[in-house]
């Protein structure tokens, strides 16, 4: 069980805060996001061709088309969720987009409980809560250098964000639930980058969208922390399995990126430190001393 807290953690603080550092040059240098996420996970998969064992996967994987089903699935809905999640950062507040975009957590979370028959600890709902009031606090404190009508365009844009990412994140935690199977072929990985990698070059195709120098460099160095996450987020969620606690896995992951991304904003960047991260440290403590 520790073993598996300790790699929801590493996944969040190293693979995604890297990944929200990436996000945020991107963002800085006004590069295509669509294009950007094409890029990272187009490499992500074709880099991981060699690692699926296509043997098992074509001939003894016992479940192969409920695991193309389910996580192709998460990797189209995730690819739509990014998709929405900048258009409304494009047509409203930033702010809004990226609380509730980590508000998503929730959803796997209560999948957990409710569908996974999953039991955390009262603490590790107590610590969810709080990590809730750290992203509400992180994003909202924004809030304030916003338009009002940017806020409000942005608001149903956010919201179908939010949803459907939380649904995303929960069809990816199905598998781990699934008695007795370990994925001996690999193919759960490669079906997570491969499927929002298709839509998302179709999409860019469509939009006749060109390649340029650095958005291929950013979008090469994103899939080296977005693959990392994936192998190590899923040996987390199936270890977290055997305790029946996977629902705790995207919470640890979600906050202590969010730690990450903040502390390095304020490490880094020489940005003001911001209180409300004292809330989601709280928060991931509770969670892995509630469970322990």
């Amino acid at each position: 069980m520790l073993l598996g807290v300790m790699m929801a953690l590493g996944v969040g603080f190293f693979s995604w805060t890297a990944l929200g550092i990436l996000c945020g040059k991107v963002a800085d240098k006004r590069i295509d996001a669509m294009a950007f996420y094409a890029v990272a996970y187009s490499c992500c998969a074709v880099a991981y061709i060699p690692f699926v064992k296509w043997s098992i996967a074509t001939g003894s994987e016992p479940r192969l088309n409920e695991l193309l089903g389910w996580i192709g699935s998460y990797g189209a809905l995730e690819a739509i969720g990014m998709i929405i999640v900048t258009k409304s950062m494009e047509r409203g507040s930033q702010a809004v987009t990226w609380t509730l975009a980590q508000m998503a957590m929730i959803i796997p979370f209560l999948f957990g409980v409710i569908w996974g028959n999953d039991r955390p600890a009262i603490m590790a709902w107590v610590g969810v809560v709080l990590m809730l009031a750290c992203v509400i606090s992180l994003g909202f404190g924004q809030v304030k250098t916003a338009q009002n009508s940017k806020t409000s365009r942005s608001a149903i844009w956010a919201l179908s964000g939010f949803v459907i990412l939380g649904i995303a994140l929960a069809l990816s935690m199905i598998p781990s639930y699934w008695l007795g199977w370990k994925d001996e072929s690999n193919l759960r990985t490669f079906l997570s980058v491969a499927s929002p990698g298709i839509l998302l070059v179709s999409v860019c195709a469509v939009r006749r969208v060109k390649i340029r120098r650095d958005v291929a460099l950013y979008g090469i160095s994103a899939a080296i922390a977005i693959l990392l996450g994936y192998v190590f987020l899923y040996k987390s969620m199936d270890m977290l399995s055997s305790c029946g606690l996977t629902a705790i896995c995207y919470p640890l992951s979600v906050g202590s990126c969010i730690i990450g991304v903040n502390l390095y904003g304020f490490i880094v960047k020489k940005e003001v430190f911001a209180k409300g991260i004292i809330w989601g440290i709280i928060g991931i403590l509770l969670i892995v001393v509630g469970n322990a």
